[in-house]
């Protein structure tokens, strides 16, 4: 099963660099459990902060092929140094990338969205 997610970017809550070392190992191990349950065998990932990266982690981490879907060129530039690492790493290691422009705009990320979703099962 091809599995797309779609989650909140934590930045924007608040929470994500006072609790991040906590937060996404946690997060890793839900979707280590999820991505088995529903048998996946490709994960689409957006890479935001998040959910999103997680299930990245997660995919590589159970073997299972990874896709990037980014919704702009420069996604994290203005990411933590380790965030920015991460995100190189995730994205060097996905089979397809797919920018849906240039630069950040909301239309951006709904047409990512809308990429990934048509994109699953």
């Amino acid at each position: 099963m091809k599995v797309a997610c779609i989650g909140h970017i934590p930045q924007e809550l608040s929470i994500w660099s006072d609790y991040r070392p906590v937060i996404l190992p946690y997060l890793v191990s839900i979707c280590d459990d999820l991505l088995y349950k529903l048998n996946a065998t490709e994960v689409i990932s957006g890479f935001a902060y998040g959910f999103e990266t997680a299930i990245g982690l997660s995919a590589l981490g159970l073997g299972i092929r990874l896709k990037s879907a980014i919704p702009y060129k420069g996604l994290g530039t203005n990411w933590p140094a380790e965030d920015r690492k991460l995100l190189g790493k995730l994205t060097s290691l996905s089979e397809v990338r797919y920018e849906s422009s240039n630069q950040y705009s909301t239309y951006a990320v709904h047409k990512k969205n809308i990429w990934m979703i048509d994109y699953c099962d």
